[in-house]
């Protein structure tokens, strides 16, 4: 693990929101395996730029055994030159033990960078595309929240997405992913897609997910 495991926008450690963890998710958000980064430095650093957690980067080889990892969209036939060409997940990890209540409760940040053949209308994504890429971002913060639970998955029971300006073909760009709520096997998740300062919003998502037991599934 090195540094492109900490997510950098325009070489900096990327500063999303500051944001303090108080849910049922705060003890996931909190554990990291991390081998021969010093995280000690890594939050010392952060903490001097005045920021209380940090972005450690997720492998998907982890999540996905590797015939699904084949086939998934994402990762598998899409993933390439003039497709998608990045899609990086990074946890956030929060350093700072504060009971602040946070107005959101943000689990990740993907990073994403598109190509020019996901096209709808010329030059512009297509919104099915977008619509995968939420999808999956909301995905993996289901993984992030719910690491311990061996015997469930999550499956999208509803996805309702506002598109709000043209995503232009060759983007880069940010999913940024919240956990709204847990009700019992329901858990409530949104996510803006947005540029990397922050200045353009693309699409806002909500889901509900459905924890179901993985034997009625796979």
């Amino acid at each position: 693990m090195g540094e492109d495991d900490i997510l950098k926008i325009n070489n900096a450690p990327y500063k999303s929101r500051t944001l303090s963890s108080t849910t049922k998710c705060e003890a996931a958000l909190n554990h990291t395996t991390i081998s021969s980064l010093n995280s000690n430095k890594i939050k010392q650093q952060l903490s001097m730029d005045g920021m209380d957690f940090y972005y450690l980067k997720m492998n998907p080889d982890d999540m996905f055994e590797p015939s699904t990892l084949d086939s998934h969209a994402i990762f598998g036939p899409l993933l390439g030159a003039n497709l998608i060409e990045r899609f990086n997940v990074y946890k956030r990890v929060n350093i700072s033990q504060s009971t602040e209540q946070p107005k959101r409760n943000e689990i990740a940040v993907v990073d994403i960078k598109l190509g020019t053949r996901l096209n709808g209308h010329s030059g512009v994504v297509h919104g099915g595309i977008i619509s995968l890429l939420l999808d999956t971002a909301l995905g993996f913060a289901y993984h992030i929240c719910l690491y311990e639970d061996k015997e469930n998955i999550a499956v999208t029971a509803n996805l309702k997405i506002d598109f709000r300006a043209p995503f232009r073909e060759g983007s880069e760009a940010v999913v940024r992913v919240y956990l709204d709520r847990i009700e019992g096997r329901k858990i409530f998740f949104s996510a803006v897609l947005e540029s990397k300062d922050g200045s353009v919003v693309y699409a806002e998502a909500t889901s509900l997910f459905i924890k179901v037991n993985r034997s009625k599934v796979v």
